[in-house]
């Protein structure tokens, strides 16, 4: 349990990294360069992947097994919401500065998963959470307002 919340952390980190090196290819080659590196790279990460769990499916994972079923039409979501992180990211780094953007992101994070645990998952709503997102929004209004 500790080594996945080790590698939370980790991906945490890679959220900051990302968008930061992201930012600096748009910099110098283009915003369209970087989404398009990025999704190169992806698709061929995911397409050799694929190939392994074909070739050894039996020494795979449950969880990247591919199932039968329908297409939904949601389904595409998750890649355009990806888009739109490798996308927008830079662009609110280069205008707010990391720390600001990546304080604002993780807010926005811990937002989401507050509501999602509390309507989706019957996650109580106690004190110590509601202190924690109420911290989380102080931090972020702190990181973006004006030096006074």
């Amino acid at each position: 349990m500790k080594f996945l919340f080790l590698g939370c952390l980790v991906l945490g980190a890679l959220a900051v990294f990302q968008p930061l090196l992201n930012q600096h290819i748009a910099q110098y080659r283009g915003l369209a360069f970087a989404i398009w590196t990025n999704s190169f790279i992806l698709f061929l990460s995911a397409s050799f992947l694929l190939a392994y769990i074909i070739i050894f499916e039996k020494n795979s994972p449950a969880i990247f097994l591919i199932k039968s079923g329908s297409f939904y039409w949601w389904y595409i979501l998750p890649g355009l919401m990806g888009l739109a992180l490798v996308t927008g990211l830079p662009i609110m780094i280069r205008n707010f500065g990391a720390f600001s953007t990546i304080m604002a992101f993780l807010t926005g994070q811990i937002f989401t998963s507050f509501l999602y645990d509390a309507f989706t998952q019957s996650h109580s709503l106690s004190f110590s959470r509601f202190a924690a997102l109420f911290c989380a929004l102080l931090g972020t209004y702190l990181s973006i307002r004006p030096p006074t």
